[in-house]
Formats: C-alpha cells, structure tokens, sequence
C-alpha cells in the first residue's frame, strides 16, 4: 500500500495521518469519519514503524489505532501480526474489527485463548506443564526438586 493524502485532508478527519487509500475506502464504508484523540496521536507514529503507548477511556478508539497501522503493515509486506491480550473478551472484540477493517485485504484472523476449546469444537490439548513428562503424571513436590 502507498501513502497518499486526499485533497479534503484536514485535522478532523482521517486523511492526512498517513493512512492508505484502501483503508481509507474502508473507514468510510464503515461510516468512521472523524478520528478521536487516541487516533491522531497514535495512528501516524505507529504508521512510521515507531513504538506506540497510549492511555484512554473505554470506547475511544485505541482498538482502531493500533489496527490501521498494523494492517496497513501486514497488507504491504505480506506478513503477520500478534495481539496478546489480557482476557477473552476483549480478545473476541479487537477481533471483530480486525475482521471488519482487513476484510477488504483478505485479512485472515484467529483468536487462541487458554483453557477454552476452539471455536470449531476441535479438541484443544491441555495447556503444557512441567510435570506431564514425569512418569507418575503428578506435579512436583514444591519442597523437593524433581529431576529432569
């Protein structure tokens, strides 16, 4: 994707932070016209490759800021990205707008959380631990070290 700005670009609105044509496309279809402050700060930093940390309320936009770019990234280079975050939730909400910002670009999404089985109803092996190689399959006594 190449940087481009629209002719209409001013300090409301998206264009002019650097962000690609087709997610600009993609913005307006979604009716997103107008960035919030976490937006205009974030976007164009994180769009220059440079490392972003950002403080907001609930419901300003971080999801979308560090999304744009990271999209923008993954659609020019052909890559990957990584999310990690904190609880299931918020990890099926920052998915959905994965899903609705990258569908343009073919962005394919998956989520992986601890303890749940995958949404396909596939079996999902239980989370690796240190005493599943040992042979009575019992943890570690804590006051004892067990050999390796």
């Amino acid at each position: 994707m190449t940087q481009t700005h629209h002719p209409t670009q001013n300090a409301s609105n998206f264009y002019g932070l650097g962000i690609a044509p087709k997610l600009l496309e993609a913005l307006d279809k979604m009716k997103f016209t107008e960035p919030t402050p976490i937006q205009q700060k974030a976007i164009p930093v994180a769009i220059e490759g440079l490392d972003v940390i950002g403080i907001a309320q609930t419901g300003t936009g971080k999801t979308l800021a560090f999304a744009i770019p990271m999209i923008q990234r993954i659609a020019r280079v052909q890559g990957r990205g990584l999310v990690i975050l904190p609880t299931r939730e918020l990890a099926l909400q920052v998915e959905e707008v994965f899903q609705r910002v990258g569908r343009t670009f073919g962005l394919k999404t998956a989520i992986l959380i601890g303890g749940a089985a995958p949404v396909d109803g596939s079996p999902q092996k239980p989370p690796c631990r240190h005493w599943h190689t040992r042979k009575n399959n019992r943890p570690p006594h804590p006051e004892k070290p067990s050999p390796e």
